[in-house]
């Protein structure tokens, strides 16, 4: 048994089983003809070649598309699958993924258009919107949730007409345009933070995810608009991404040596970014980790971020999962640091552990971070003070703007230790 993979619609080699538990890829003959021998076509760490690719690089690849942890597991249960079987979910869920790959027994892409699709009803949104809906899969409906999103938390890959103001399935020939994440009751206004803290980064220069508050079907949901897609409705073309877990060939539950299980350290993002050209990307990366340290943003973005794979070449893909985690009691995984003659000092050790990782000359680094702690508070308190007016503001917006109030004033007593002694 094996599966079509195809690239912006487009077949490029096949999955094939590797008994029960592993599988593998291989491009097919004429694709690597047409491209060369070397060409990165889906991912970094599986460049175009005849040979078949093993089941850990490919494992990795497909993995780094699928959903994780219970929503995994309640996915592949109703559909009598093992949790543990990559091969027989991508089979199921491959006709929309991130980036321009999708996973099929057929052609991938099929003539569309927007009368072609089946509007979502009320009623259907408000049962998918549940933070954890009791059935995910419907026999009638053969469209319905059939997509893969990483990650653990609930969420939707949808299609939205802006002009109707209405959803609907991805299909094909019609890619999802949105990620919909309806706001869980244990994180209340996570969808304004999320929101607010992305204003934010916007205002400061990162490239960073479109976001939106919205309330659908009764429920508040963040709107996120795919940078992996371009137009919009159906008329939306797929552009190929991958995250730098899957650019490095590291799948999900890869713990060995990590600070969290299946994420690249700033290290390996950095040495990914050098390798393919983007060197000056890797200051941006280190700017957005500050931030993060300073908003309490729990994700490690070494993790939490990837590229556009662009036919002129790889470039760093906007930043998403900006959101301050830290004010649900979220603790953001640390490195063991051991210096007895320097008591602990979180921001700044976690600021000189990232300059060394993203291999960056500490002063400069360290000047150019510090620079940045008034202008985000700004920019915060500007989303909030948008917030209200616009009528989404929520308490977690104040409180990520105090934490990182209270981290720039504890920043300035930890940088006593920067001085030079006598």
């Amino acid at each position: 048994m094996n599966l079509d993979v195809y690239l912006h619609g487009k077949r490029v080699g096949g999955l094939f089983r590797l008994g029960e538990d592993n599988y593998s890829f291989a491009y097919a003959p004429e694709t690597v003809a047409a491209a060369g021998a070397g060409a990165v076509l889906l991912s970094n760490s599986m460049p175009a070649r005849a040979e078949p690719y093993g089941a850990e690089t490919t494992r990795a690849y497909v993995e780094g598309l699928l959903p994780q942890g219970a929503r995994r597991r309640a996915i592949a249960r109703e559909l009598g699958l093992d949790a543990s079987d990559g091969y027989g979910l991508i089979a199921e869920l491959g006709g929309d993924c991130l980036g321009a790959v999708t996973f099929g027994d057929g052609p991938a892409e099929a003539e569309a258009a927007a009368d072609s699709l089946a509007w979502l009803t009320d009623a259907e949104l408000e049962e998918l919107l549940q933070p954890r809906p009791e059935r995910l899969f419907d026999e009638s409906d053969p469209w319905r949730m059939r997509f893969a999103l990483p990650g653990r938390r609930h969420k939707l890959a949808l299609v939205y007409d802006e002009s109707g103001d209405r959803w609907a399935w991805p299909r094909p020939g019609v890619p999802s345009t949105h990620i919909v994440k309806p706001e869980p009751p244990e994180r209340p206004g996570i969808a304004a933070n999320e929101h607010a803290c992305s204003l934010a980064y916007r205002e400061l220069g990162f490239p960073v995810a479109h976001t939106a508050v919205a309330t659908i079907a009764g429920q508040t949901c963040l709107l996120s608009k795919r940078f992996d897609r371009w137009g919009g409705g159906a008329g939306t073309e797929r552009l190929h991404q991958e995250s730098f877990a899957q650019a490095l060939g590291i799948a999900p539950d890869n713990a060995a040596r990590r600070l969290s299980a299946g994420t690249p350290s700033l290290g390996e993002a950095s040495g990914l970014l050098r390798a393919i050209g983007e060197a000056d990307a890797i200051e941006t990366l280190m700017r957005v980790t500050f931030c993060d340290l300073l908003i309490g943003c729990t994700e490690l973005r070494g993790g939490n971020a990837g590229l556009l794979l662009d036919p002129q070449g790889p470039l760093l893909a906007p930043f998403y999962g900006v959101v301050s985690t830290e004010v649900y009691g979220e603790i953001r995984p640390r490195p063991i640091i051991v210096g007895a003659d320097v008591p602990p000092a979180p921001l700044l050790i976690d600021t000189r552990y990232a300059i060394e990782r993203c291999g960056l000359e500490f002063q400069p680094a360290l000047i150019d971070s510090v620079k940045l702690m008034a202008p985000l508070c700004d920019m915060l308190s500007g989303a909030a003070d948008l917030a209200q007016e616009e009528g989404w503001h929520r308490l977690a917006i104040e409180e990520a703007l105090q934490l990182g109030l209270r981290r720039i004033e504890h920043f300035q007593r930890e940088s006593v230790y920067l001085r030079p002694r006598d």
